[in-house]
C-alpha cells in the first residue's frame, strides 16, 4: 500500500499532524485547538531543537499555537490528505490517501508514531477544554496572550496547585479543585499527601 508514498515530500510538522490525527479515535480529531495542543505536547516529548524551530509554537489567544502547523493543516486539506470532520467542524479526519501516508510514516518513524499514539491514548478521555487546561498548567509562560486563562474548565480529571519552596517545613495547600494537600519538606525532599477534599 505504501510503495508509492515518498515521505521526504512532507515536512516533519506535516507528518506529525498526520500521525496525531491518524492515531486518534476513528482517524479524526474534532477540533483544531486539540490538534495544536497535542502537537505541542508531542513536540515537548520529542525534545528536538530542530523540531521546536519547525513548529515554532508561540503564545496566542488559546495558549501555544503554531502558524506552521496551521499552514500544514491547510496544505493537507488542499492535497486531499485530510478533510473536515463535518461541514461546520474545525476538526480534521484522514482521507484514504492520508491513511496511506500514515501507514508509511508509522513504519519509517516508529518512535514518533508511538509518541503520537500514546498521547492520543492517554488523553482520549479528556475533552479539548481539559487538554487546554493541562497545557496551560504545565506551560504557563505560553498563556500570556490567552483570552481564556481565567475561564478554564473546572474538572475532576485535571487539577493543579502551586507549592512554595520552604526548607524543613510543613505546609497545607488547596488545589484549584478544592483538594487539600500536606507538603512536608525535610532534608531537601518534598513529600505530598492528600489531606482531604474541601
Amino acid at each position: 500500500m505504501d510503495e508509492d508514498v515518498e515521505l521526504d515530500d512532507y515536512s516533519d510538522v506535516t507528518l506529525i499532524a498526520i500521525m496525531l490525527i491518524g492515531t486518534s479515535s476513528q482517524y479524526k480529531i474534532d477540533h483544531a485547538l486539540r490538534i495544536h495542543k497535542l502537537a505541542f505536547l508531542a513536540d515537548k516529548i520529542i525534545a528536538d531543537s530542530d523540531l521546536d524551530d519547525d513548529f515554532d509554537f508561540d503564545a496566542n489567544h488559546f495558549g501555544p499555537f503554531s502558524e506552521n502547523l496551521d499552514d500544514s493543516l491547510t496544505e493537507l486539506r488542499n492535497w486531499g490528505l485530510i478533510k473536515p470532520v463535518s461541514s461546520s467542524s474545525k476538526g480534521s479526519k484522514l482521507t484514504l490517501e492520508g491513511e496511506k501516508i500514515l501507514e508509511a510514516a508509522s513504519k519509517k518513524y516508529k518512535g514518533i508514531f508511538s509518541i503520537c499514539s500514546e498521547l492520543n491514548s492517554n488523553l482520549r478521555n479528556l475533552s479539548t477544554d481539559e487538554i487546554i487546561k493541562l497545557v496551560y498548567r504545565l506551560y504557563p509562560s505560553l498563556t500570556s496572550k490567552s483570552l481564556i486563562k481565567d475561564k478554564l474548565v473546572k474538572t475532576e480529571r485535571v487539577d493543579s496547585f502551586s507549592i512554595p519552596i520552604e526548607s524543613n517545613s510543613e505546609i497545607h495547600i488547596v488545589s484549584e479543585n478544592g483538594v487539600e494537600y500536606t507538603v512536608v519538606y525535610k532534608n531537601g525532599k518534598a513529600t505530598i499527601t492528600e489531606a482531604r477534599h474541601v
